[in-house]
């Protein structure tokens, strides 16, 4: 889906209700970059880049996946999902998503539940109440026992968030430096050095693959 605000709104209350981390991909910027007026939420900052830690990735096994919508642009979640169907015992990977017949909605074949629905948000609210119904939630809709052991990489998100305008600086740097130095043995000069957003992204990936290590 591509989150409204109130859309997004719903999903991370959904969520923080549950004690549930979200994943968001690519395509979700409104919930990328939600942000409730505490400043906290359940949006893991980052999440390709925790994801991509080797020590993250070897050891994060989910028993309940809920995706919301489809496709998933993502280079890490989906192997990270079909790792756990495929090794955890009794896991189960939920799809929430406006069902066609001729889509591909579940390429990997990891899905073992599908919820057909135009609305979200309203499927989200009933969880809840359905919640409450069963002695999980009280009534003001507060949570003492459900949660999900992957809500530390909340944590490592939020300190990678708090570092990452340092990382993209130094890959500025470096990313200037290479180009000036290639320059500089040219007779073509160039008046300024303006980088581009794959040569960012380039040289972000090079510094993170140093900070994995």
């Amino acid at each position: 889906y591509s989150s409204s605000t109130s859309i997004s709104a719903t999903i991370a209350d959904f969520a923080e209700t549950v004690g549930f981390p979200i994943f968001a991909g690519v395509q979700s910027g409104a919930l990328r970059n939600f942000s409730p007026p505490d400043g906290g939420g359940p949006v893991i900052p980052f999440a390709e880049h925790v994801l991509k830690h080797p020590v993250v990735s070897k050891h994060i096994k989910p028993d309940f996946i809920l995706q919301i919508g489809t496709p998933l642009l993502s280079t890490e979640i989906p192997g990270i999902i079909s790792n756990s169907i495929r090794n955890v015992p009794n896991s189960h990977h939920v799809l929430l998503h406006n069902h066609h017949p001729s889509e591909r909605a579940d390429p990997d074949y990891t899905v073992t539940h599908r919820v057909s629905s135009t609305d979200p948000g309203t499927f989200l609210i009933a969880v809840l109440e359905e919640l409450k119904t069963m002695g999980l939630l009280d009534e003001n809709g507060q949570n003492g026992i459900i949660s999900s052991e992957l809500c530390p990489l909340m944590l490592l998100g939020k300190s990678l968030q708090e570092k990452m305008p340092n990382i993209i600086h130094k890959a500025s740097e470096n990313v200037v430096q290479r180009i000036g130095s290639t320059q500089s043995s040219s007779t073509v000069t160039t008046p300024s050095l303006q980088l581009t957003e794959p040569q960012v992204v380039l040289a972000m990936t090079e510094v993170m693959s140093v900070l994995q290590t």
